[in-house]
């Protein structure tokens, strides 16, 4: 290998270790799909019927957020306006932001049930020294109370943030009684931070390959 080749081998090398230690920055989070069988909560006629989101503060030391959109209702669709307390925003049709920099933060609003409802769900991963955040997803009855279910609290999905958190971590709830058919699945989606790294590693590996066709 010649003086100059052996240089921009170096430069290409360069990039890489600069690449790796920029992508740990990223902030970790988890990225994940939520379906839930709502076929027969019209029947039951205990509406109506809301989709309800809390994420709620722990020691307060760091703070978490979480995200979640692209709603989908196979046959129904989402009514009025949202109902927003603490570091809430957001609604059905434009996806909800919240925070907690507040105690207690939570979104609700109304939908007609369809088939299915589907969404997706960010959120981030900073570890709370000693208390967790908890983010928490129900859907609520006309009295606005959860529907009964298996869950932590009659929620439909529950879990304790921390730096670790896995989709496979959370705590599902299936519906009680007449909403037995009330089921949930969860589904991983690629993280933010994996493909901060992998796109790191993309272009060290082009710039090096550059490096060696010079």
């Amino acid at each position: 290998m010649t003086i100059p080749s052996m240089k921009k081998s170096n430069i290409g090398l360069g990039f890489l270790m600069a690449a790796l230690a920029f992508a740990p920055a990223a902030q970790a989070q988890l990225n994940f799909h939520v379906s839930v069988d709502t076929s027969t909560l019209t029947s039951i006629g205990a509406g109506p019927y809301s989709i309800d989101f809390q994420l709620n503060q722990g020691d307060g030391a760091v703070a978490n957020s979480v995200t979640i959109g692209n709603f989908w209702y196979s046959g129904g669709h989402a009514v009025g306006s949202p109902t927003l307390t603490g570091d809430a925003s957001g609604s059905l049709a434009t996806g909800f932001s919240i925070a907690n920099t507040s105690f207690f933060n939570e979104a609700y609003q109304q939908f007609v049930p369809g088939g299915s409802l589907s969404f997706d769900v960010t959120i981030t991963l900073n570890h709370e020294p000693t208390t967790p955040d908890s983010f928490v997803f129900s859907i609520l009855d006309g009295t606005l109370a959860n529907i009964p279910t298996s869950g932590v609290g009659d929620s439909l999905l529950q879990a304790d943030i921390d730096s670790h958190l896995t989709f496979k971590d959370f705590h599902p709830g299936i519906g009680k009684d007449p909403y037995s058919s009330v089921t949930l699945v969860t589904t991983p989606e690629p993280t933010t931070t994996g493909l901060a790294v992998a796109s790191a590693l993309g272009v060290a590996a082009l710039v090096i390959r550059r490096a060696r066709r010079a």
